[in-house]
């Protein structure tokens, strides 16, 4: 006779993380992005604000600033905070210079005589005094370091400059400097050691294809440079001991050459003949780390076009295998530190981009691999790309992808495997210019349709259910007809349309006759150049209305509907500028319809993002947020399953190199802390649904010059917290009453945020470790249970 048994089959994880997020997060698995100032040459890394976790210090040139980014400790970051310096800053290191435990900031500057080096002293709190600026030497400052030259206790500071000479400001002990001694030596990047293993403090730095190093002789002064050859034009140097024998090696990359070279301590300050490694793509930046947790220290290269960043990895004796690239639509990286940003045990990258203006923060797996976002190509290589949307086309339970093909007038509709990954793209030919596209079943057959405006009218493409659709319907709309809003404009129960029309200053409505077909129910007049609309009912009389972004005269236009299709005249709600892309929800859980706006400012480094809040009688109130420059459209959705709407804003940023921005709504419509991630060049449209079918929301991102669409896939996972190596518990129930035996395999999928142990305590039954899981999703098969 059968046993009914109710099976309940415990997973519990040991993280090896510190701790691990509370609450449901959200993390995708790309690269994040920190906007700081105008053209950010420098960084360093260091514990400004005394928590334990590792902030953010970078140099800005063109905005003559440095940026403070301080971490929340899981490798997100709050806004910069920017503080002026005297002049271009060109580099940044962290040391506390006044003795008080904290850590204060020096700053190279570039151009003007009588100055050189900014001292910014940290109240302890990670906010800073206003700079203090000290004579470095002759103008064209390159790089800065500090150290204890004199062996007083206190750190000292070296600054170089483009007339091959190094500027030795000594510490009165107090976070004031003295007068600067010069000396000749090399032009570049500038680091400080113990060299040669005799106590006193060392320097490092590069010139032309060489590296200098100058002894320190304990007081203070150093001895005349010592030449090293270090292959073509070296860019920058690093310390670290590679060969693993206690002694400081030195590495430089040389971007002509597209080589890392290495030199090897022989231990007193003497160095091998240098050997030279590929360093990817002009490299320009490199930084020391153990990345993959073998015990020596491996080498990151970034290159100065932001194609790439590459790993060497450490043999163990200070020789390198090959080079493992991870691609990146950065313009121009700069400058590369390593650093445990997330506070999971392994060292991160963090590299400025000096076109993007943003920080970009690689998080390493634990194995020196970074996440990488994986992109489709879906139209020819000069055709650009827009927007797109996504539902179910075929019927399959999987979300599938429609994207617009400016170039070639056609959508492009991407079927899904629905595991994240889409096998091709079929073109179907629209109107000319296609500038939008919404999916909506139209003629009420339960499959999804896709309506799309164009600067030739609309064009309406009916699905056949399996993934396919039939020849495009054009209607006449206006002219320039910029974007759609599909809902039920008169109250028959079918979808009707509302376009604007950018020339005409109109929105136009075209009704629905129930069978897809459409007729024109006239215009209304709205702001200058309407571009992105909406529809809700923002008065609470069961009516929809619409809200209509017009760009040229910085307004929005809300047009009260009757209820019968038509709609009284437009009253306007003024912006801060150029408002674009609007989109009604509500965002604060009050039961109306809410607005959100992008605004394109005419100068600066940020746009913005407007959150309307409606106080249930179509009245609204603007609180303003600073997003990437130029958004380009704005998605909804409940990403982290709290039970309200969170924002997503794709920015085409500087030259092509912008993101997605996430904004997690606290539940009142405030949004704060957005996290940025890298998608391809120039996002211009977001898309958010469970791509890769495993109950979380994932990102489609359309991006306009690579023509493609990038796929951010959810890290996130069911909360949990543990401290240590304390065990954190999951289960995972089969709710049902199954005979004995119940099914012969039982999978249960689970995911791990950062690497961790798995105590498999249904099949050793003894509470111990037993198998070994990586970061990402996962699964455990369960036989018979008697």
């Amino acid at each position: 006779m059968d046993i009914m048994k109710r099976m309940v089959l415990v997973v519990a994880f040991f993280l090896l993380a510190a701790a691990a997020r509370d609450g449901s997060a959200v993390e995708y698995e790309a690269v994040s992005i920190c906007r700081v100032g105008v053209e950010p040459r420098g960084i360093c890394a260091a514990d400004l604000d005394g928590d334990g976790d590792l902030d953010l210090a970078v140099a800005n040139f063109e905005s003559e600033s440095i940026s403070v980014v301080l971490s929340n400790g899981d490798g997100t970051y709050q806004p910069a905070v920017h503080y002026g310096v005297t002049d271009g800053a060109v580099d940044i290191c962290a040391e506390d210079l006044d003795g008080d435990g904290d850590l204060d900031l020096a700053v190279a500057t570039f151009f003007y005589e009588g100055v050189g080096a900014s001292i910014l002293i940290n109240r302890g709190d990670g906010t800073f005094e206003n700079q203090v600026v000290y004579e470095a030497g002759a103008a064209g400052r390159q790089s800065i370091c500090a150290g204890d030259f004199d062996g007083d206790g206190d750190g000292d500071i070296a600054v170089t400059n483009s007339y091959d000479s190094v500027a030795v400001l000594l510490n009165q002990g107090d976070g004031t400097f003295g007068d600067a001694a010069s000396y000749a030596a090399g032009a570049g990047k500038v680091e400080a050691a113990d060299l040669d293993g005799d106590g006193i403090v060392d320097l490092a730095m590069t010139g032309s294809d060489s590296i200098l190093t100058m002894q320190g002789n304990g007081d203070g002064t150093f001895q005349p440079p010592v030449v090293h050859a270090a292959g073509e034009s070296p860019r920058a140097v690093c310390i670290s001991d590679l060969d693993g024998d206690g002694s400081f090696d030195l590495v430089a990359v040389n971007p002509t050459s597209d080589e890392v070279t290495v030199l090897l301590n022989n231990g007193d300050g003497t160095f091998m003949g240098a050997a030279s490694y590929g360093g990817g793509s002009s490299p320009w930046a490199v930084c020391a780390s153990d990345l993959d947790l073998d015990g020596d220290a491996d080498l990151a290269v970034a290159s100065s076009y932001g194609d790439e960043v590459s790993v060497l990895s450490n043999n163990g004796d200070g020789t390198f295998a090959g080079t493992a690239s991870t691609a990146c639509s950065g313009s121009y990286f700069r400058q590369i530190c390593s650093a445990d940003l997330d506070t999971d045990g392994d060292d991160d990258l963090a590299i400025v981009d000096n076109m993007a203006n943003d920080v970009k923060l690689f998080l390493n797996k634990g194995d020196a691999t970074f996440p990488s976002v994986p992109s489709y190509a879906v139209a020819g290589e000069w055709d650009w790309i827009g927007r797109l949307s996504g539902a179910d086309f075929d019927g399959d339970g999987f979300e599938d992808l429609a994207v617009l093909s400016e170039d070639s007038y056609a959508v492009s509709v991407l079927i899904a495997n629905g595991d994240g990954t889409f096998p091709g793209s079929v073109e179907y030919v629209v109107g000319y210019f296609p500038t939008s596209v919404c999916v909506s079943d139209l003629d009420e057959d339960g499959e999804s349709d896709l309506v799309v405006t164009g600067i030739g009218g609309i064009s309406l493409l009916f699905g056949n259910g399996d993934g396919t659709f039939q020849d495009a319907v054009g209607y006449h709309a206006g002219t320039h007809t910029r974007w759609a809003s599909v809902s039920d404009l008169d109250g028959d129960g079918d979808r009707d349309l509302a376009v604007t029309n950018r020339d005409t200053d109109e929105v136009s409505i075209l009704l629905n006759n129930g069978d897809g077909t459409f007729v024109d129910n006239g215009a209304y007049a709205v702001g200058d150049s309407p571009f992105g609309i909406s529809g809700g009912d923002f008065d609470g009389d069961g009516r929809i209305d619409l809200a209509v972004a017009d760009l040229n005269s910085d307004d929005v236009a809300i047009l009260m509907g009757n209820g019968d299709g038509t709609f009284g005249a437009a009253t306007f709600l003024a912006q801060h500028n150029a408002p674009s892309v609007v989109c009604a929800s509500d965002l604060d859980g009050d039961g109306d319809v809410d607005l959100a706006v992008t605004n394109i400012l005419a100068d600066g480094l940020t746009d913005e993002l407007a959150i309307m809040r409606n106080n249930g009688k179509g009245q609204f109130t603007s609180k303003y947020y600073e997003t990437g420059k130029e958004p380009m459209d704005i998605d909804v959705e409940d990403l982290d399953e709290d039970g309200d709407e969170d924002i997503l804003i794709p920015y085409a940023g500087f030259y092509g190199n912008g993101g997605v921005m996430v904004m997690i709504n606290d539940g009142s419509g405030t949004f704060e802390n957005p996290v940025s991630y890298l998608a391809g060049s120039e996002p211009q449209s977001v898309h958010s649904a469970d791509l890769d079918n495993d109950g979380d929301i994932d990102l489609a991102v359309s991006n306009r010059v690579s023509s493609d669409v990038s796929i951010l896939i959810n890290l996130a996972v069911t909360a949990v917290t543990a401290v240590g190596e304390e065990p954190a518990p999951r289960a995972a129930h089969l709710a049902g009453n199954y005979p004995n035996p119940f099914n012969p395999v039982t999978t249960v999928a689970f995911g791990v945020p950062r690497r961790g142990l798995l105590p498999d305590g249904g099949h050793g039954g003894d509470g111990e470790v037993d198998q070994d899981r990586d970061v990402g999703r996962d699964a455990i098969r369960h036989g018979e249970i008697d």
